[in-house]
């Protein structure tokens, strides 16, 4: 009977063997991880040094001598498998790379298009959520996710993202035809958290949860994507607009008392450091205090901060969502609370 080996790529990349797990938090080598991350994806294949060594190094040819040691790590590495896992799992022979034929390998992504693939061929609703259902609990994050910047990763957490999302759609499109609403608002909460940058899911949600009359729940889910939006300066689309009107307008408590105004217009949870918001916003109170200015002959301080590499290019979107989201955390802190931090474009 063979060895299996059971190999998690959507999220945080992982191999389990009977007990034992090891993952990439575990060593903080890109390149070790990515060596053994593509020997798993072609499991099947030889790879020629030169196959394996472009694609981990991204174009650059190291040292025969550099990938040897590289790969020596990598099999100390899978030391913490346990004793009885394979020693010689990568194997080696004429220049090529190959994994032993006696390990079965059991992959995440494998499983997922296996069962996507069954619900689409499926005949009877019950039978394709059953197998959507199977393919929505292994997607539990991007494909090779710390890596997703890398050119062979790249085309692939693609693929697979566009895939999850079809497949939400397509159980969402069940739900509604069994009329299981709130079973359809569930799994879009947890869509919601794993694809937490996809708008069309939002969308999905707030209609759903107003189909049930949870207006409350649909407002928060649109002030959600309005948060989201923000990190990238962009505004929501006219549909998820309209949804929030409609959530707005069905709400029942129209009346306001006066005594409960100050309660509402305060910034829930913020005591010090410079007020974020979108754009528009921005602009709106530039606008305010330009006025002021005329009346009080004061003046208003406006900066701007671009971020680039350090030879000034374009940084990578991956970055760039990592170094925007830190820069204004850094800036709310670091500011007067009377002070306004926005972005007006995502670099």
């Amino acid at each position: 009977m063979k060895k299996q080996l059971t190999v998690t790529m959507f999220g945080t990349f992982s191999l389990k063997y009977q007990d034992n797990l090891i993952d990439e938090s575990m060593n903080r080598s890109t390149k070790l991880w990515l060596i053994l991350a593509y020997l798993l994806y072609n499991k099947n294949t030889s790879i020629p040094f030169h196959s394996l060594a472009s694609k981990v190094w991204d174009g650059t040819i190291p040292t025969s001598s550099s990938l040897k040691t590289s790969l020596h790590r990598v099999r100390t590495m899978m030391d913490a498998l346990g004793a009885d896992f394979p020693a010689d799992f990568i194997l080696t022979k004429n220049g090529t790379y190959s994994l032993n034929p006696d390990v079965e390998i059991i992959t995440d992504y494998d499983q997922f298009d296996h069962f996507y693939q069954k619900g689409c061929e499926s005949a009877s609703a019950e039978d394709k959520l059953k197998y959507y259902l199977k393919a929505f609990q292994l997607y539990k994050g991007e494909f090779l996710q710390r890596f997703s910047d890398t050119t062979w990763v790249t085309p692939l957490s693609t693929y697979y993202h566009n895939q999850y999302i079809k497949l939400i759609h397509a159980i969402i499109s069940i739900c509604q035809q069994e009329e299981i609403y709130s079973y359809a608002a569930d799994i879009l909460k947890k869509a919601c958290a794993v694809a937490k940058y996809e708008e069309s899911l939002y969308v999905s949600l707030m209609r759903t949860l107003i189909h049930i009359e949870n207006y409350k729940e649909a407002v928060d889910t649109y002030n959600a994507l309005l948060d989201m939006l923000n990190t990238f300066s962009t505004q929501p689309s006219e549909e998820a607009k309209d949804l929030y009107s409609e959530a707005i307008a069905a709400t029942k408590s129209n009346y306001i008392d006066i005594q409960d105004i100050p309660y509402i217009m305060n910034e829930p949870g913020k005591e010090s450091g410079a007020l974020y918001c979108s754009f528009d916003y921005f602009k709106e109170i530039y606008r305010v205090q330009a006025r002021s200015t005329l009346r009080d002959n004061t003046k208003i301080c406006l900066g701007m901060i671009s971020i680039s590499d350090y030879f000034g290019n374009p940084l990578p979107k991956k970055s760039l969502t990592v170094c925007t989201s830190n820069l204004i955390d850094l800036c709310c802190h670091s500011l007067r609370s009377t002070d306004v931090v926005s972005m007006c474009t995502p670099s």
